[in-house]
């Protein structure tokens, strides 16, 4: 059974309230929670817990015991005080992460992955693994018997963010190019669909002309920016969210 859709949310909040029944959900937030999620899966992470809140966060860590969790997130970009990592990707190396669990929260990707989590089956994605991320979701649509996949953008406090919708573009490209019979689903997916059109993956001038990369430049969080456009479809981790609510490797 082949998709019969593809369609493309453009905020987290766009996602709140919509029907995920038939679908298969790939939650994208470039700058930076997916990204994150991924390099942490990559580097040895055992689960990403996303919650909602710091405080939750907190608790989660406490029922897991504190030994064996890592607290990740941001507000406002910056690390959450009391938590041990913040929002950039490098730092979840394999030194920090490996046989860990992730407790993570921020602004807008883990509020995107909890709208998301009535879908068939939610997958993280960013530029490291759209490649990866997109066979995966196609895949899984099938073997689930889903009509469709939904790319849902996290975006930034309810606006949408170049980067998400072009990692969704191009995603969407190559979901495309697997089921050539699946339409798009809304005037949306087609208009963010067409950022992709002639633009090649690692088109970072075209993302930074972003109001949030910019953001994240002013902050000093450069070599993040870097990390996370600079080298597409590098990491062949595909984290999927399974029945327990955590993030683990697809296998």
């Amino acid at each position: 059974m082949a998709i019969k859709t593809i369609d493309i949310l453009p905020t987290a909040q766009a996602a709140e309230g919509y029907d995920f029944s038939v679908s298969v959900a790939v939650v994208i937030d470039v700058l930076r929670a997916t990204s994150v999620i991924t390099n942490a899966l990559s580097n040895g992470a055992s689960a990403v817990a996303p919650v909602l809140s710091p405080e939750e966060g907190f608790a989660l860590a406490d029922k897991l015991g504190r030994y064996g969790v890592v607290l990740g997130g941001e507000r406002n970009a910056d690390v959450i005080p009391g938590y041990d990592l913040g929002n950039s990707p490098q730092d979840y190396a394999p030194g920090a992460v490996a046989g860990k669990t992730v407790v993570i929260t921020t602004t807008n990707g883990t509020v995107a992955l909890r709208a998301s989590s009535s879908a068939k089956s939610v997958i993280a994605a960013s530029m490291l693994n759209y490649k990866a991320a997109a066979i995966k979701a196609v895949r899984m649509a099938v073997e689930l018997s889903a009509e469709s996949v939904v790319f849902v953008c996290s975006g930034n406090y309810g606006a949408l963010t170049l980067e998400d919708c072009f990692c969704a573009a191009v995603m969407a490209d190559v979901a495309a190019d697997l089921c050539p019979s699946a339409a798009f689903a809304s005037d949306m997916a087609v208009a963010i669909h067409d950022l992709a059109r002639g633009r090649s993956a690692d088109d970072v001038s075209f993302i930074s002309r972003s109001a949030h990369y910019g953001r994240l430049i002013a902050k000093g969080y450069s070599a993040d920016v870097d990390f996370c456009l600079r080298h597409p479809d590098s990491l062949a981790t595909v984290p999927v969210m399974c029945a327990d609510g955590l993030i683990r490797l697809a296998k």
